[in-house]
């Protein structure tokens, strides 16, 4: 289906009852399975009124939507992921074109989640423990770079990323052997067209090693990219490039495509970072290396990822990007270690 309201507003539904369906997210061109609970009556407050209608919960993996609809099953007022709120307004009101328009705050810091306590130089954290209250954690990825853990209903996560040392791992080449499906082409990363496949063999040089070239790749992003928090929505590396500017989804998008144009296995990553005493949400790209799948971030002129990367989700585009929001969650710094 493409709208979960569809069974409600068609009477397809009683007050109480819960169904499952699967949606098409446009983003990742993949069904996400919701499941849609009818609430039933309830007040919605709209421009400071209180309007009698029906309230709908829509639970997607990644976050629950509040929507509540009036008699005739119009839309109200919704409450989504990230503290966004949606009403219907005119086409002058969404346009900025009436003074009752009031532009809302900058999307990243009203997202962002702010620990019990101060993590010291988060660039360069080694090994960071958290414990997450609020939300289910239970998709997160969990194995060499962070555990994921369960205690109680809260979460212990412990991110440690795989630390650069003097082995470089594997070349390029036997490293494609062992996970050679990580270096094909796949949405938005057409790592096997002409134009990456020639800008990646100039960018990674004399590089045979999958660090040396995954740092060469790094590096040149970081320089080539400015950014562009006014670019929200999700694009084709070609775009990218074009551009050369963008979000941090962008600079992840245009490294995993250079990487896979060089030979090297390579996937996104999502997740939180931490710059400030603030998680913000972050995307980065990942190598592999023979040994491990090392960090790149190419946002950092750093080559060395730091475990400040809390990781949500993995994979291409399909599945990094569809992650677990933290909406109102709670972290709680319990320990910190740097070199």
């Amino acid at each position: 289906m493409d709208d979960p309201l569809t069974l409600v507003v068609n009477g397809g539904m009683k007050a109480g009852a819960t169904k499952s369906l699967y949606v098409l997210d446009p983003m990742t061109v993949s069904f996400i399975k919701n499941d849609v609970k009818l609430i039933g009556k309830a007040k919605a407050s709209v421009n400071g009124k209180s309007v009698d209608s029906t309230l709908v919960e829509i639970a997607d993996p990644r976050a629950t939507m509040r929507v509540y609809l009036n008699g005739k099953g119009d839309l109200v007022r919704a409450d989504g992921p990230m503290g966004i709120e949606m009403y219907p307004v005119t086409r002058a009101v969404a346009m900025g074109k009436s003074s009752k328009y009031t532009p809302s705050v900058d999307l990243a810091f009203s997202t962002s989640i702010k620990t019990d306590k101060p993590i010291e130089d988060p660039a360069h954290v080694t090994n960071l423990k958290l414990r997450i209250v609020g939300r289910d954690l239970s998709r997160l990825p969990s194995g060499e770079y962070q555990s994921v853990d369960r205690d109680g209903e809260d979460w212990i996560v412990d991110v440690h990323p795989p630390q650069i040392s003097a082995d470089k791992g594997l070349s390029i080449g036997a490293a494609r052997a062992q996970k050679p499906e990580w270096s094909k082409p796949s949405m938005n990363l057409p790592s096997n067209t002409p134009r990456f496949v020639a800008l990646a063999k100039k960018v990674v040089g004399t590089n045979s090693t999958v660090q040396t070239a995954s740092f060469a790749i790094r590096d040149y992003v970081h320089g080539i990219m400015t950014p562009n928090a006014g670019i929200g929505v999700l694009r084709d590396a070609n775009e990218v490039l074009d551009t050369k500017e963008g979000v941090c989804r962008d600079y992840a998008v245009l490294t995993t495509t250079l990487l896979r144009a060089a030979g090297i296995p390579a996937r996104l990553a999502s997740g939180i970072v931490n710059w400030d005493g603030t998680f913000y949400y972050h995307a980065w790209a990942e190598a592999w290396d023979g040994h491990h799948w090392i960090g790149i971030d190419s946002t950092s002129d750093d080559n060395q990822i730091s475990a400040a990367h809390v990781k949500l989700g993995e994979g291409s585009v399909e599945e990094a990007f569809s992650f677990t929001f933290l909406d109102k969650a709670k972290i709680e710094v319990l320990d910190s270690k740097r070199g």
